[in-house]
């Protein structure tokens, strides 16, 4: 999933070190997989399954957008996120940084079906746009069904043989 992202507001640097704004990714049981969000200092977070918010090193800044990046091997039930923050020192957007990369979320996401956006801290508004999925679908085959096909292969083969003789 590919996001940009404009907080909107000022956001100093005094300001809370609480989570301001969260976005949740949920599954279909309502479970709660990864959460992004930044807090009143524009610090990106991040919480993953039912842990608490996780500080990164990164800040946004207001003035512009940046961009996140999530991609969740739901096979695995493990999820990366990559920032490109906006800085309004130099107006410009800062190159991506790795915010985590392969980290479990100690929940099923097979059955992910659900954004949930969240606005706190007196908040009152926060842009999105461009917002994108892009799914592939690996097809693994069961164990049951691979030895199956072995079992047929091998059956075919001894039953040719029989044929020829």
């Amino acid at each position: 999933m590919d996001f940009w992202f404009c907080p909107g507001q000022v956001i100093s640097p005094g300001g809370t070190s609480a989570n301001i704004f969260g976005l949740s990714y949920v599954d279909s049981m309502n479970t709660t997989g990864l959460k992004f969000g930044y807090n009143g200092q524009g610090a990106v977070q991040y919480s993953l399954g039912s842990g608490g918010w996780v500080t990164s090193g990164v800040t946004v800044g207001i003035n512009d957008w940046s961009h996140v990046t999530v991609t969740f091997d739901t096979a695995g039930d493990i999820a990366s996120m990559d920032v490109a923050a906006w800085d309004d020192t130099s107006g410009s957007l800062f190159a991506p940084v790795s915010i985590f990369s392969g980290k479990s979320l100690g929940v099923d996401m097979n059955g992910f079906e659900t954004l949930n956006w969240d606005l706190a801290g007196g908040m009152d508004k926060n842009f999105f746009d461009d917002v994108s999925f892009t799914t592939s679908n690996v097809v693994v085959p069961e164990p049951g069904s691979v030895l199956l096909v072995a079992t047929t292969g091998v059956v075919v083969f001894f039953r040719r043989r029989r044929a020829t003789r």
